[in-house]
């Protein structure tokens, strides 16, 4: 994804909030707090250090849009002395099949404990001749972290929370907009605007995992077609690569939240491996976007809070600033 995100730079497309009814950002969120982790962003992702057993710290992508936690090498879990067995296959960008590995019961740590213990998958990243890149982190923690803790993800603080479920109380002033988890995974209703004028209902993966902004998938509803001003591009992903066209839709309306002018990346239902066992799914809502925000997953209550980064009180979205 990588191109892609260059791609975005290139079409220096605006990122904006607009008055919609929505508070500005309170952060204030009183809860126990279980964990508290450094931020660290990697290839546009949310990355935070992780211990398997009793290794060194790892750099591990917290990934909504994955129902497995992960490791991306097997020769590291080899090196850490896992036990793994086969596990079947993944599909990656563009269809590509991904041998899979798990090693069971493993635990992970961070901030001087054991966040849970879990069956460790292990993605083959080195498979096809398309293979991405090695990437800058070593894993990945899925739907299970969502399902453990609420997750508060706060760019701007450098640090993602994870609050006790049962106990975590939110007090602050951020846009709160419906979360329905399906299988494992979060989606939430948007409204999109297209360049030309035309409004649809669309389902969205929330997927801290993708580093673009928004990704639609072309043709999944009357509206979603390629707008004749585009830049083509090829995304890069996990295992594969697919063609992509890189327009903005003119607006997106998130509960009471109002963005204007979201880069948009438009691609076959193919090439959307994690969205394709869902029914009547649009696209992607990725961390380009969410990263904009401090963003707290709230599985148990059915909620996304995204609350604006603020800079002397007030909120700002300068997204060429941030490069």
């Amino acid at each position: 994804m990588r191109h892609l995100k260059r791609a975005f730079a290139l079409a220096a497309a605006q990122l904006a909030l607009a008055p919609a009814g929505g508070l500005a950002a309170d952060q204030t969120a009183v809860s126990p707090c279980s964990f508290e982790l450094p931020l660290t962003p990697a290839r546009g992702l949310p990355t935070v250090p992780i211990a398997i057993g009793g290794s060194p710290p790892l750099d591990f992508v917290i990934d909504s849009g994955s129902e497995l936690t992960a490791l991306t090498d097997p020769t590291l879990a080899q090196a850490l002395g896992l036990h793994t067995r086969p596990a079947g296959w993944g599909t990656g960008m563009g269809g590509v099949r991904l041998p899979v590995l798990i090693a069971p019961d493993v635990p992970l740590r961070a901030a001087g404990g054991v966040l849970f213990r879990t069956g460790l998958a292990v993605h083959d990243l080195g498979a096809g001749p398309a293979a991405a890149p090695s990437p800058p982190f070593s894993g990945l923690l899925g739907s299970e972290l969502f399902e453990h803790f609420v997750v508060d993800i706060d760019p701007q603080r450098g640090t993602v929370i994870l609050h006790e479920t049962a106990s975590f109380i939110y007090r602050g002033r951020g846009y709160v907009v419906p979360l329905v988890i399906d299988r494992r995974r979060p989606f939430v209703t948007a409204r999109i605007t297209t360049v030309d004028g035309r409004s649809l209902k669309a389902k969205l993966l929330v997927d801290t995992g993708t580093e673009n902004h928004l990704l639609l998938i072309r043709g999944s509803h009357r509206h979603l077609q390629v707008p004749e001003a585009h830049i083509a591009v090829t995304a890069r992903g996990v295992g594969g690569e697919a063609d992509a066209k890189l327009a903005p839709v003119a607006g997106i309306e998130l509960g009471t939240l109002s963005l204007s002018r979201v880069p948009a990346a438009f691609l076959h239902a193919h090439s959307v491996a994690a969205t394709r066992s869902f029914r009547r799914v649009n696209g992607i809502l990725g961390n380009g976007l969410l990263g904009r925000f401090r963003a707290i997953l709230d599985y148990r209550r059915g909620r996304l809070i995204l609350e604006p980064r603020e800079r002397d009180g007030f909120p700002v979205e300068d997204l060429e600033s941030d490069g």
